[in-house]
């Protein structure tokens, strides 16, 4: 029955990767919700005199209405006539919907719209051609005066503190004052620790200049229309992100906003063009993962997944289990597009 009526709404397309569908519903085919709403109600509605659960039905058609409680039934009919419509037009369906009543009245057919976000269709230009034609810029050579700094700052660091106006007394490099900062067996091997740690340094630095030019390329060829959906979520994790960084500076996000002169709204919009970047590129990379058969394993998983819990008790392991995943795949594109020559 549900399918019958599903065939004959009208599917439009919207922007931003959204559909619209469009129809009635004969209010027979309500009718049975109504008394789930009634019920639904009666647990809900509180009355003096009696105990939430025993108010007598007619007492609350009476209270709330018979338009609000056919409202309510229409939400517990979309439980059951969502997916059904799903299947009959083929959706790739993602988010809650949006339904809005057009037309109701008892015992006529009920009017609805329905809008939706679906998973938009990606068009990927010829990834690996992009890649290959960006060169990998070399890793910038090391220079004594690079060396100087980064000794200069760990003597910095643990430099006695100096009296009020006067100059910190840095501590001289010996051998016996690197042994007392790690595994060092003198000045010579201190020396050599320092710039292989720099030489390491400047080559992710170089590695990350070098993704971000093959991703931007890729993106820039990439067609595709971005969910609202995605966006929100990809703001949702820049204002958690926000809120954990403010807090380490002491701060409640609340004086944060207070001193900056600013409402989360305003921030959420600075942030919106970053995150709907954001979201680009994860399904972007998430379509050439699918186009690849690149996976990820239960055991690469769980490895990972196991190290974060270690340090975070708390944490819930299906959202660790999916982060990881994301990161491990995204990791394994990355080094895809990297390895074309």
């Amino acid at each position: 029955m549900l399918d019958e009526i599903a065939k004959t709404f009208a599917l439009k397309k919207l922007p931003l990767s959204e559909v619209e569908l469009t129809g009635e519903v004969p209010f027979d085919t309500i009718a049975p919700y109504r008394e789930k709403a009634l019920k639904h109600m009666t647990e809900h509605v509180d009355l003096p005199g009696f105990r939430k659960g025993h108010v007598p039905k007619d007492m609350i058609i009476a209270k709330v209405g018979e338009i609000a409680i056919l409202e309510d039934a229409v939400e517990h009919f979309m439980r059951d006539f969502f997916p059904m419509l799903i299947v009959e037009h083929k959706l790739e369906a993602i988010g809650r919907p949006t339904v809005a009543i057009t037309k109701l009245a008892p015992g006529n057919p009920i009017g609805l719209t329905i809008t939706t976000a679906v998973f938009p269709v990606i068009e990927l230009p010829d990834y690996k051609k992009i890649a290959r034609g960006i060169t990998k810029d070399r890793a910038k050579d090391l220079t004594p005066e690079d060396i100087k700094t980064a000794v200069d700052a760990v003597r910095a660091s643990h430099a006695p503190k100096p009296e009020e106006g006067k100059e910190p007394l840095l501590p001289e490099v010996t051998d016996e004052w690197v042994r007392t900062l790690g595994d060092f067996k003198d000045v010579t091997d201190f020396d050599e620790k320092i710039k292989g740690h720099l030489t390491s340094e400047h080559v992710q630095k170089s590695k990350e200049k070098h993704r971000i030019k093959v991703t931007e390329a890729v993106m820039e060829k990439t067609e595709i229309e971005i969910p609202t959906i995605f966006v929100e979520s990809e703001l949702d994790k820049m204002m958690g992100q926000m809120r954990e960084d403010v807090k380490r500076f002491g701060m409640t996000f609340e004086e944060y906003l207070s001193r900056s002169s600013k409402t989360e709204v305003d921030i959420r919009k600075e942030f919106t063009d970053d995150a709907r970047k954001r979201a680009k590129l994860q399904l972007t990379l998430n379509s050439i993962a699918e186009k690849e058969n690149i996976v990820v394993s239960a055991e690469e998983i769980e490895k990972e997944a196991q190290h974060i819990i270690e340090h975070f008790k708390d944490a819930d392991r299906e959202r660790v289990h999916i982060y990881v995943e994301s990161v491990i795949k995204n990791e394994k594109v990355l080094s895809m597009l990297e390895a074309e020559k």
